[in-house]
C-alpha cells in the first residue's frame, strides 16, 4: 500500500491540471427484461500513462481509483445473466489433443504447451493418406539434399530447435525440427516422403514417451511394415536389394560404420546375411553407398535391387499422434 500511496503522490501534479468530464452512459441491467433499465453513469477521463503507473504498482491486482488502493479481480467473466463464464482451457499438448476438443479448424499453425513453454506448431487437421485420421503433430521437415538429417549429425541427440520458424507451415521445401521430436508423446507416426510434385505417407503404430526416446540413444528399435510398406513412399521410384532386411530405428548393417544406415527406415542386402547392405529407403540415412543421400531412396548396390539403381534424394516429413 505504501508503495502505492507513493506512486500516487507523484502524479498529483499532472493530474491537478485534467479536468473532470462525465459522460451519460446507457448501461443495460439485463439484456433480457422487456424494459431495459437505464443508469446514468459516470466515467472519469484520466491521463492513461499516469492511470497505467499507478496499475503497475499493483500487480497482479486492479487500481481502484475511487479508494487509492488495489483490489483483486476475479478472472472469471460475468454474462449478463449474472453467472460467471468459464476460464480460457489450458493449451493443449499436441495437435491430437486439439482436434479431439474441437475439431478441425484448418491446416495450420496452434500455439501447443511443451514443456513449460507454448511454442506456434504445424497442425494436420485434415486426413493424410496413407495415415488416416485428422490431428498431426509436426516433428521435423528435412531436405534431403542437405547434410542437416544425416545420420551421423549431433541433431538426433540433442534437445535444441532448429530453424523452428518453418515449423508453422505444411509440406513445403523449409527445413525444422521441433521441440515435439523429444516433448511430444504419441501412439502412430507418420512418415512422408515428397518427390517433385508427388508426396507419399506411410504410418507407423508405435507407442512412445518422444520421438527422441526412440532414436537418440542410438539402439535399435524394430518395425514390422515390410519392405513394400516402405517402397510406397516413393511407388514407382522405389528399389530394394531382396535379401537380409532390417527396418525401424537405428537400423544399420553390420559390415562396419560405413555400410548403409538409418535413423528411420529399411536396409537391405543382397546376400544373405547384413554385411553387405547396399540400399535403404528412410530418414536420416548414411553410409556405403551415396552417404551424402541423407532422406530418400539409395539402391546403388553390385546386383539384386528388385527394380534398378536408385539414388533420390527427398524431402521428407515426420508427425506424430
Amino acid at each position: 500500500m505504501n508503495e502505492v500511496k507513493a506512486a500516487l503522490d507523484g502524479t498529483k501534479r499532472d493530474l491537478a491540471n485534467l479536468k473532470e468530464t462525465v459522460t451519460t452512459v446507457k448501461c443495460a441491467s439485463d439484456r433480457t427484461s422487456n424494459e431495459l433499465a437505464v443508469l446514468n453513469c459516470t466515467m472519469t477521463k484520466l491521463n492513461k500513462a499516469n492511470l497505467s503507473n499507478l496499475r503497475m504498482s499493483c500487480q497482479n491486482e486492479t487500481w481502484n481509483a475511487g479508494h487509492d488502493e488495489c483490489k483483486h479481480e476475479s478472472r472469471s467473466a460475468t454474462n449478463f445473466s449474472g453467472k460467471s463464464s468459464k476460464e480460457t482451457p489450458p493449451a493443449a499438448k499436441s495437435c491430437k489433443e486439439l482436434y479431439n476438443r474441437n475439431g478441425s479448424d484448418g491446416n495450420k499453425e496452434y500455439p501447443l504447451k511443451l514443456g513449460k513453454r507454448i511454442h506456434p506448431v504445424y497442425c494436420h487437421m485434415t486426413a493424410l493418406n496413407g495415415c488416416g485420421g485428422g490431428g498431426w503433430t509436426l516433428v521435423m521437415k528435412m531436405d534431403c539434399s542437405k547434410n542437416t538429417f544425416h545420420y551421423n549429425q549431433l541433431i538426433w541427440s540433442n534437445k535444441l530447435k532448429y530453424n523452428p520458424f518453418s515449423g508453422k507451415t505444411g509440406f513445403d521445401r523449409r527445413e525444422t525440427m521441433l521441440p515435439t521430436y523429444w516433448e511430444t508423446e504419441f501412439t502412430r507416426i507418420c512418415l512422408g516422403m515428397k518427390n517433385g510434385k508427388e508426396i507419399n505417407f506411410i504410418a507407423i503404430n508405435i507407442t512412445a514417451s518422444s520421438l527422441f526416446s526412440l532414436i537418440a540413444d542410438g539402439k535399435y528399435h524394430p518395425t514390422s511394415l515390410g519392405r513394400d510398406k516402405w517402397k510406397s513412399l516413393l511407388r514407382s521410384n522405389a528399389s530394394l536389394q531382396s535379401n537380409c532386411t532390417r527396418e525401424g530405428f537405428n537400423a544399420f548393417c553390420a559390415g562396419g560404420a560405413f555400410k548403409s544406415r538409418a535413423r528411420i527406415g529399411i536396409i537391405a542386402s543382397q546376400e544373405n546375411h547384413r554385411h553387405s547392405c547396399d540400399s535403404r529407403i528412410g530418414f536420416g540415412t548414411g553410409g556405403h553407398r551415396g552417404h551424402s543421400n541423407a532422406c530418400g531412396i539409395m539402391a546403388l548396390g553390385k546386383s539384386a535391387e528388385d527394380d534398378g539403381h536408385k539414388n533420390i534424394k527427398t524431402m521428407g516429413f515426420i508427425l506424430v499422434q
